[in-house]
């Protein structure tokens, strides 16, 4: 099963809750990037290619697994294979997006006849960003992420996403906001973390001198993302980066 990776048209955060998470306000949008998830009972096991993700419980494909199985009332006996093709540590979901690749595997394989809406239930408790990834396209998600609203798709505009040899972890970028104390521009983090990480503030800059229509940082980074004019314009600047020593995709938006 190919899941798609996201990126954020735009990201407000407000006020920390009380279960210690902040509310935000943000519009996630699919891109043409998948990671391969494969499933098939056998002995629970673990294994990825491509990026290196953590193997043991800590990865939400496992988790994913576990809440499933408790849900259907079945031993979570479950081989697991990943192709990892989105970069994780950069704001674009690819493991958020592999635990909605299991749900939505194992609602499949053990013949469950649930609606989407359970599975979102289910992904709610994964993580704040899991349920977007069940039904993916363009949702408008509050609280703290996991409430969604369906949105117009866009039109498949060419990309380019371009992310540093480096991650910027989701907790440190909201403690470099909550020092700062605000936020400026579409994404309320960019300026805390461009304020430690200023290539990623070049990154966009470069985007936007190369006529990208809309360039802005996705979720807490550290990917950059720019809206090309054109395929060919995406594919330059994707290679432009590439030759930096950064990862780089020229892909499209999903509707």
């Amino acid at each position: 099963m190919r899941v798609a990776a996201k990126i954020n048209l735009n990201l407000r955060v407000g006020e920390r809750r009380a279960d210690g998470y902040h509310a935000v306000r943000t519009e996630m949008q699919s891109v043409a990037l998948f990671d391969v998830v494969r499933l098939a009972e056998g002995d629970s096991h673990l294994s990825a290619s491509g990026f290196p993700v953590p193997l043991g419980p800590d990865n939400l494909a496992w988790k994913a697994v576990a809440v499933m199985a408790e849900a259907a009332g079945r031993p979570p006996r479950v081989r697991i294979r990943l192709q990892k093709r989105i970069p994780p540590g950069a704001g674009l979901g690819g493991g958020s997006a592999d635990a909605a690749g299991v749900l939505l595997a194992l609602r499949e394989l053990w013949r469950l006849p649930w609606d989407d809406g359970r599975l979102e239930a289910i992904a709610g408790g994964l993580g704040s960003d899991v349920p977007f990834f069940i039904r993916g396209g363009r949702a408008l998600a509050t609280g703290r992420g996991e409430v969604l609203e369906p949105l117009q798709p866009l039109a498949p505009d060419p990309v380019v996403i371009v992310k540093p040899p480096f991650e910027v972890s989701t907790r440190d970028a909201y403690r470099w906001f909550d020092e700062l104390g605000a936020g400026e521009g579409d994404n309320d983090l960019e300026q805390a973390v461009f304020a430690h990480h200023p290539e990623l503030a070049a990154a966009k800059a470069a985007l936007r001198d190369a006529g990208a229509l809309r360039a802005l940082m996705s979720g807490s980074g550290s990917a950059v993302y720019g809206i090309m004019p054109s395929p060919g314009r995406a594919r330059a600047m994707a290679h432009a980066f590439l030759a930096r020593g950064w990862w780089a995709a020229a892909t499209r938006l999903l509707p």
